[in-house]
């Protein structure tokens, strides 16, 4: 099941990707810079679970930024492999699950980089703004509360459904693997409140980075 990322560990998630009318080249871009992260954070799995001298292909310091959520994959993937047989019908191995998994925080991370609540694209929230609601998230996960209910994270809802249901009769699955998937998943979310993780943004046609204090940068 694991034979397709150590193989080629420049997979890409171009195919993890429904497609959806972009209306700008900066909101293109803006979307191919989220998924690329999560790309990055696969070499991270490589690396943590199976592959201890894989080199990552980035600088030192945009992967060593990239580690809380290479850590956060790989907790998710190892749940996708102990949670596998319950969606065995589904998908044929614990490696498919994961990506199709994978696929809906990849989605969904674009949405969020320049959406607010609403439908239409627009530059986004201020990144204390809009990191509230992970925290949310992560927070509602810790008490074996669903926070994928009633979202387009369908099978992400599913997963978490299994996860707690376990959790609630074993402490055991609690501890040896719900328990270090929420830390990674905590971390994965405080690493994006660090200086290391600007917010970038739509306005009008152009594409910015947010800079110090109130200045910005343009990028595209």
């Amino acid at each position: 099941m694991t034979d397709e990322i150590i193989l080629n560990p420049q997979i890409k998630l171009d195919f993890l990707i429904s497609p959806w009318e972009i209306p700008s080249t900066a909101h293109k871009r803006l979307a191919s810079l989220s998924v690329h992260s999560w790309e990055a954070s696969l070499h991270w799995l490589i690396k943590l679970e199976w592959r201890s001298n894989h080199k990552l292909p980035y600088p030192r310091k945009y992967s060593t930024a990239l580690k809380p959520k290479g850590e956060f994959v790989r907790q998710l993937f190892l749940l996708c492999e102990k949670l596998h047989p319950l969606f065995s019908g589904d998908y044929e191995n614990a490696w498919i699950l994961f990506k199709a998994v994978l696929g809906e925080w990849v989605i969904q991370g674009c949405y969020e980089i320049f959406y607010y609540a609403g439908n239409d694209f627009q530059k986004g929230d201020k990144k204390e703004q809009a990191l509230k609601p992970l925290h949310a998230q992560v927070t509602s996960a810790r008490r074996l509360e669903n926070p994928f209910l009633n979202t387009d994270m369908k099978l992400n809802a599913h997963l978490l459904d299994a996860a707690i249901g376990l959790c609630e009769c074993s402490d055991l699955f609690r501890k040896k693997h719900y328990t270090p998937f929420i830390t990674a998943w905590r971390n994965y979310i405080k690493s994006l409140d660090t200086p290391d993780f600007r917010r970038y943004f739509v306005e009008g046609d152009g594409l910015y980075r947010q800079g110090d204090k109130r200045s910005r940068i343009k990028v595209l």
